[in-house]
């Protein structure tokens, strides 16, 4: 409970897309995605997403990410946070798969 309300508190305030211009906030990824590593305590998880912070920056400083291509299916952290709560495990599998999907479009789909 306590790690869910930490989670609800760091979405609060959160729009469910940031807009075009911000495209993504690498500080707001980063605490959110490692509190979700943090708890399955899966030290693994939290270095790989080390592994990963020089890409997505290097992506990031680059400009190559673009606004989301269908944003309607997006999956928000608030959404996560939603199905951690109220959901299943496979609920919750699913809903990860769509946020981080709309990641790998924006960078490797064309419009």
């Amino acid at each position: 409970k306590e790690d869910i309300a930490e989670l609800k508190q760091m979405v609060e305030g959160q729009p469910a897309m940031v807009d075009a211009n911000t495209l993504f906030e690498v500080d707001h990824e980063v605490n959110f995605h490692g509190k979700l590593y943090e708890i399955t305590k899966n030290k693994t998880l939290k270095d790989f997403q080390f592994l990963l912070l020089p890409i997505f920056n290097h992506v990031y400083e680059m400009g190559v990410l673009r606004p989301s291509l269908n944003p309607d299916s997006h999956v928000s952290h608030k959404g996560l946070v939603d199905k951690l709560e109220k959901g299943d495990p496979n609920s919750f599998r699913i809903a990860m798969r769509n946020h981080l999907d709309n990641h790998f479009r924006r960078l490797f789909e064309q419009e």
